[in-house]
Parts: structure tokens; sequence; C-alpha cells
């Protein structure tokens, strides 16, 4: 996949890497700090800049679409339920050109908040405040920027493979905002400060190259602070995600989730986002 090693403290353009984050997927994820501000920068690998490039990744023109609405439409009440990316550059590493995504920072994900419940089951009321948010930012993405968020399934032998994983609505999905993120951040750069795995002793730091940085999740709470991560989260990762009239996949959806439109193998729009959103709901109150 070509993943860009980035070190602690290296410079990229204006903004210097400070902590990894804990963010597992296609592409790497660092907070870094701009102007004194923190900020997050997602890294595509040199082989998805590659896709971006020759149109098979859509990903780019997504945040430059969303990056226009936003401004555009600053007053919209969908816009505060989905990341916003604040800039967009390139940088060129060893294996190639690296496409960043720069945004604000966020908590977990939805899906890490239940791991750390010991029911894993969010109350009603909790439920209907994300579900309300959701499809606020749904809407906006749906008739502002003309998006549809669900992304490729496991291809059928005969389609073109571009990713055998799927990006849809999932609790991954779906990160939690912070009540200033700064100085949450600052607080774990403090009580947190990065830290490297242990390098086996029969192997040299110089035959290494580099040194392996452990990801440190944001806390859901400063230690003895009330004014950690709010109840509210945005809609994210929009690696597969399509236009409303440029589909790069017939495919899509996790197959056990997929849309009566999809399975069949008929045309399909935006309106297979709400059924996701469906599902996930109706996992959110049985399970």
């Amino acid at each position: 996949m070509a993943f860009l090693v980035c070190g602690l403290l290296e410079t990229f353009g204006v903004y210097r890497c400070r902590h990894d984050s804990d963010e597992v997927g296609f592409d790497r994820a660092s907070d870094l700090v701009r102007e004194q501000k923190h900020v997050s920068i997602k890294i595509l690998s040199a082989y998805a800049s590659g896709l971006a490039e020759s149109n098979r990744l859509a990903e780019i023109d997504i945040c430059r679409a969303l990056q226009y609405e936003s401004t555009a439409c600053p007053l919209d009440p969908g816009l505060s339920y989905v990341v916003r990316p604040l800039d967009i550059f390139t940088f060129d590493g060893p294996a190639g050109k690296h496409f960043c995504i720069v945004t604000e920072p966020f908590g977990c994900s939805l899906s890490a908040l239940f791991d750390s419940m010991e029911s894993r089951q969010l109350p009603l009321k909790r439920i209907m405040k994300w579900l309300k948010d959701t499809l606020l930012g749904l809407c906006f993405l749906h008739d502002k920027c003309h998006l549809v968020h669900s992304g490729e399934g496991i291809p059928a032998p005969k389609e073109p493979v571009l990713m055998a994983l799927c990006t849809d609505l999932k609790p991954q999905n779906f990160l939690m905002k912070i009540r200033d993120s700064d100085q949450v951040i600052n607080s774990e750069l403090i009580t947190q400060p990065a830290y490297i795995y242990d390098i086996p002793k029969t192997i040299s730091f110089l035959e290494f190259g580099y040194c392996p940085v452990k990801s440190l999740p944001l806390p859901l709470t400063i230690s003895g602070d009330k004014r950690g991560m709010l109840f509210e989260s945005v809609i994210t990762d929009f690696g597969h995600s399509h236009f409303d009239d440029r589909h790069l996949s017939s495919i899509v959806q996790p197959a056990a989730l997929r849309a009566p439109e999809v399975a069949l193998r008929l045309s399909w729009d935006k309106a297979i986002d709400i059924w996701s959103l469906g599902c996930l709901v109706s996992i959110f109150v049985i399970i």
C-alpha cells in the first residue's frame, strides 16, 4: 500500500506531527498542529493517492465538494454532523505522492464508545439524539453535496477490484466530538506523552529505519474534568463514497446489509444510505 512513515515533530508544510492517533484502515491519520492549533491529518497511501489521480477513488473530489458546500452553506443544520475538510494538500514521500486531508480533531468512534460501556448499549434517548443528528448530516450530504456515503462491498468475481473493504454507515465511521479539543490534546501530551514500541535487541535502530510510535487515542474525558467528549458525532470516511451521478462500482454496502435494489443489481441512489442507517438503528436497539 506504500504508507508514509511519519516521525514525531516532522513537518508537512505548515503542519508538524505531535501525536499518532488511533485510526485503523486504508490510510494513516495523525494529529498535527498548525499555527498552535491542533488538527488531524489523514494521509492517503501512495496507492490510494494513485487511485484518486486516476479517478478510481473519489475521496479527494468529495472532500473538495465538502469544502465548497461548507463555505456556501455555513448555516445548514446538517453541517455540524459531517466531518469538514479544512485543507487538502500533497506531500511527496519515498513511495510517491500522498494526498493529505486536514480536519479538526475528534474523539473515539461510536464503536470504541460501545466497547468502553459495560452494557455495550446506549440509552434510547441517546440513540434518538444520534439518529436525528445523523439524518441532518445525511440531508446535507445528499441535498447539498449530492453524495452517497455507502461504499464498495466485497466485489463479485467479474467486478473490477477497487478495494475489498467496505466503507459504509457503521459505528467505526462515526467519530465523537470533543469540547475544547486543544485543551484535551495539550493535557494528553503532558500526561500521556508519545512513546515507541520496544524494538527487539537483535535489531539495530539503524537497520529498523524508524521508531514505531504507539497509538494513543484521545480519552472520553479529561481526568477530573467534565469538559471532555460531547455526545455528538460526525459522519466520516468518504474513502469509497460516490457522487450521485458518478458510481465507481455497482457492488456497494456489506452483503448482509444491502438494500434490495443493490442486491437485485438494479439502479440505486442516495436512498441506500437510509437503508444502511435503518439497519444500524435496529442493531443499536436490539443488541
